[in-house]
């Protein structure tokens, strides 16, 4: 199904546990695990570079069938720790995506810090959790009832609730700024322009990692052409790929367009929408960090891939159901 269309797929973080920062809100491979996955790319896909992507997607040239690209989100350390091994010792080409504003962990990206603090309140004692509830409800206007609820509360949280999540964190004594320096959760400029030496693609993931559906455009546009700015200017490279954070399905087509034709600093733009095809500057992904189907003795790549090859001849009968009953309205 689908056989000619190029895999594209995306991690954040591999680990063998997964750091309080990302613990609550994305699954994670160990290293053994992501190991099996490229060995699965490796005996059963080409794996393209970014050049080859930006080729075939702007030229029209070529690729082989089976063909997959990898890629990374948000800049954490273990992508030089712990993946950037790896991929050398398989010689196979990636794509990691930093977030300006995190890199040399100058600031924590607002989920990290809602992590934290879903964390801490795993570690309270029951009476300790029952009096930080309280303190939530009374400062917020908030109708919470136990653990479950705070947990929803935190998780819903958006970019615009930044000061709620300082808030929050204030509540349940949480010190990002010690955190940050204590843990160092993201990669350093020296370590970026060392996987760009190595001969890996770096591209840029908005400044602050926001919703960007959630913002004026001018401010979604701000987001996008600062961050590709910054990576320029820490590369060197003429142009360099952009990653919607979380889901850019909402995001209007033409202004992206737009965007990307009036910016050649930008090569590419890349959502989450699985296998949709979409327009030549813009490339979808599927999530590879997903664990189902995992077994002891492989990768769980064949059944990521199989599910996600499926899903678009269901989304393209879904679109053409939706114009054909716009057009009977009309």
């Amino acid at each position: 199904m689908l056989p000619n269309r190029v895999f594209v797929g995306f991690y954040h973080i591999v680990s063998a546990q997964a750091p309080a920062h990302v613990k609550h809100l994305l699954e994670c491979k160990s290293p053994d695990e992501f190991e099996k996955d490229l060995l699965y790319f490796k005996e059963h896909c080409y794996v393209a570079s970014h050049e080859e992507l930006l080729a075939h997607q702007s030229e029209k040239k070529s690729l082989p069938r089976r063909t997959a690209v990898l890629t990374f989100d948000d800049g954490y350390r273990e992508c030089y720790e712990v993946v950037r091994p790896l991929l050398l010792k398989y010689r196979m080409p990636c794509t990691f995506f930093v977030c300006a504003n995190m890199v040399d962990n100058k600031s924590l990206m607002f989920r990290n810090k809602v992590s934290l603090c879903i964390d801490a309140t795993d570690k309270q004692s029951a009476m300790e959790r029952h009096q930080s509830i309280e303190k939530f409800n009374e400062r917020f206007g908030l109708r919470l009832r136990g653990r479950d609820s705070l947990r929803e509360w935190l998780l819903g949280l958006t970019y615009r609730d930044t000061k709620r999540v300082g808030a929050a964190c204030e509540v349940l004594g949480v010190d990002t700024e010690a955190y940050l320096r204590g843990k160092r959760p993201y990669m350093t400029r020296d370590e970026i322009v060392q996987l760009w030496r190595d001969g890996f693609t770096i591209g840029a993931h908005t400044c602050n990692h926001p919703e960007l559906w959630l913002l004026p455009w001018l401010e979604a546009v701000r987001e996008i052409v600062e961050s590709c700015a910054t990576v320029v200017d820490i590369t060197g490279q003429e142009a360099v790929p952009f990653a919607i954070p979380f889901n850019g399905r909402t995001l209007s087509r033409d202004k992206l367009g737009d965007l990307w034709a009036r910016n050649k600093h930008i090569s590419l733009i890349f959502d989450t929408n699985n296998m949709k095809k979409e327009r030549s500057f813009l490339v979808n992904r599927t999530d590879c960090d997903q664990r189902y189907g995992l077994t002891a003795g492989g990768s769980n790549i064949p059944q990521v891939m199989r599910r996600a090859y499926a899903l678009e001849p269901l989304r393209m009968t879904k679109r053409l159901l939706e114009r054909w009953v716009k057009r009977s309205q009309l």
